[in-house]
């Protein structure tokens, strides 16, 4: 194998842990690549149909943009903060000059950790891997940890050995546990403007009391290496995302609306989705009957919503999720401070989607 070979592997190796095969699936078709079912024969195309040092470079540089598109805008929980009024300028000029202490995790990056030193090399909490600088002004902190991705698998009486079932005869189905760890990269992405975006890359984006504590572990470990000349926190207060929810779901038009959560005039609580990702729940007719319905009743009250906005690539769907609580409606401040986002192919995408919502706060 030549050296342009092995990067190429590498780095199909890499996108392998970092995104799903249809996003690289969907980039590979926009950009020239093989287009194929699975990651093994997209990675041998690649090597049959690039046999000289030049075209797999060319080819790396395109993986390689495509990688550090999903290292900082994959799928991810969001959160957002203010520049703090004493310190506007510090956070930018500490990003801007940080250094990640030497480790594995700086060695390696921007690469993940090989697999093959994975269980002595990944840390456990969030380490300092390095930064990158966009042409933009912004620059991205990455920190590296494993966490854990719980996968469950259902079983039939008959598919369990002699011995399970006879120790649990009364029972008809049967739930394995498995803990599959991971290495995920979050980001803490610092604007000119000194505001500032947490991006978790987390197991899962549904279980928002999950993020909450990834969210106050990073942020432990960000302070240590950025703080106040006495050792203070530098990130001004979280935004408030709630008031987004209802903006963006009567905006008639603004991307398409997957799912809703809603209080009604009556007082029930509601969540509708939409099974077809390319429909709009507003104008979806069992929706729309069930507002008129209300007659002269208030209009109902959005606490959740998702909705999707076509990619930079076509044929792909972004879809950005505001997860909020129908306990929020009965509080005088209402308060959700994170977000999700999925679905995207580049940083574009990412940054569509996160400008959609700031401007609905």
């Amino acid at each position: 194998m030549t050296e342009a070979q092995l990067k190429v592997m590498g780095l199909v190796a890499d996108l392998r842990r970092v995104t799903k095969w249809g996003r690289m699936s969907a980039y590979a078709s926009a950009n020239g690549l093989p287009v194929t079912r699975t990651w093994d024969p997209f990675l041998a195309g690649l090597l049959e149909s690039n046999t000289t040092d030049a075209t797999l470079n060319k080819v790396t540089a395109k993986l390689q943009e495509f990688y550090m598109a999903q290292l900082l805008a994959g799928d991810r929980v969001v959160t957002f903060f203010e520049p703090h009024p004493d310190f506007k300028g510090r956070i930018y000029d500490l990003a801007r000059k940080a250094v990640a202490p030497v480790s594995p995790v700086s060695k390696s990056f921007p690469s993940l950790i090989p697999e093959a030193r994975v269980k002595s090399d990944v840390p456990g909490v969030p380490t300092f891997a390095g930064s990158v600088k966009h042409p933009d002004g912004r620059i991205a902190l990455f920190f590296l940890s494993g966490r854990y991705v719980e996968e469950r698998d259902k079983y039939k009486r008959d598919e369990v050995s002699a011995a399970v079932r006879d120790a649990f005869q009364d029972y008809d189905e049967f739930i394995a546990i498995k803990l599959r760890f991971k290495q995920c990269m979050d980001s803490i992405v610092v604007s000119p403007d000194c505001s500032v975006q947490i991006r978790l890359d987390l197991p899962t984006l549904t279980n928002m009391d999950y993020a909450e504590i990834c969210a106050k572990t990073l942020l432990q470990h960000f302070h240590a290496h950025f703080s106040g000349p006495k050792g203070e926190p530098i990130l001004g207060e979280r935004q408030n995302l709630f008031r987004a929810i209802d903006k963006i779901y009567q905006k008639k038009g603004l991307g398409r609306v997957s799912e809703l959560g809603f209080e009604t005039p009556t007082d029930s609580v509601k969540v509708e989705k939409m099974r077809d990702k390319t429909s709009d729940l507003r104008e979806e007719l069992y929706h729309k009957a069930g507002k008129a319905g209300l007659g002269g009743l208030a209009e109902i009250v959005p606490y959740r919503l998702a909705v999707r906005f076509p990619s930079t690539v076509h044929g792909a769907m972004v879809e950005l999720m505001l997860p909020g609580s129908f306990r929020e409606l009965a509080k005088p401040s209402q308060r959700l401070e994170v977000a999700a986002i999925s679905g995207c192919i580049s940083e574009v995408d990412f940054e569509n989607a996160v400008q959609t919502l700031l401007g609905h706060v």
